[in-house]
C-alpha cells in the first residue's frame, strides 16, 4: 500500500484544489494532506486566511480523495521523521519545484501543474469586486 501526502492551505477550496487532491489520489493508496495553520499562513502569504484553521480542516477531511488529514505547524521538513517513517510518496504544486526541501527529504516526489484561470487570489479579487 502507498501513501501520499500534500501540504497546503487549502483556502477558499475551488476546483483547482480538488483536481490536485483527484491527482494525488490517482498516485496512492491512502492520501494524507497536512493543512496549513492560519499562523504559518499569515507569515508564509501575509495574508488572513478566509476560513479559519479548524473549519479549513474539516472541508479537507470530507473530500471523498483525503483518507486522513491534521493540521501543519510548519513546512515539511519539520515533518521529516514522520515523513521518513510513513510516507512513500510527496505531493507538490509544480511552483514548488525548486524547493530544497524536497531533495533534503528524498522522497518520490511528483509535481502537479496549477489548474489554470484559478487560485484563492483571483476568487478574493472577484468578491471584492
Amino acid at each position: 500500500m502507498k501513501t501520499g501526502l500534500i501540504f497546503g492551505c487549502f483556502d477558499f477550496l475551488h476546483i483547482g484544489h480538488i483536481n490536485i487532491l483527484k491527482r494525488c489520489k490517482q498516485n496512492c493508496d491512502k492520501l494524507i494532506v497536512g493543512v496549513c495553520n492560519d499562523k504559518h499562513i499569515i507569515d508564509r502569504k501575509q495574508k488572513q486566511p478566509l476560513n479559519n484553521e479548524n473549519d479549513r480542516l474539516e472541508i479537507i477531511k470530507s473530500l471523498k480523495y483525503v483518507d486522513d488529514a491534521f493540521l501543519v505547524y510548519g513546512d515539511l521538513i519539520d515533518y521529516k521523521d514522520f515523513i521518513i517513517d510513513n510516507i512513500d510518496i510527496l505531493f507538490a504544486g509544480d511552483d514548488h519545484k525548486d524547493e530544497k526541501q524536497f531533495i533534503m527529504l528524498n522522497k518520490e516526489t511528483i509535481f502537479f501543474p496549477y489548474t489554470k484561470g484559478i487560485s484563492t487570489t483571483q476568487l478574493r479579487e472577484k468578491i471584492k469586486g
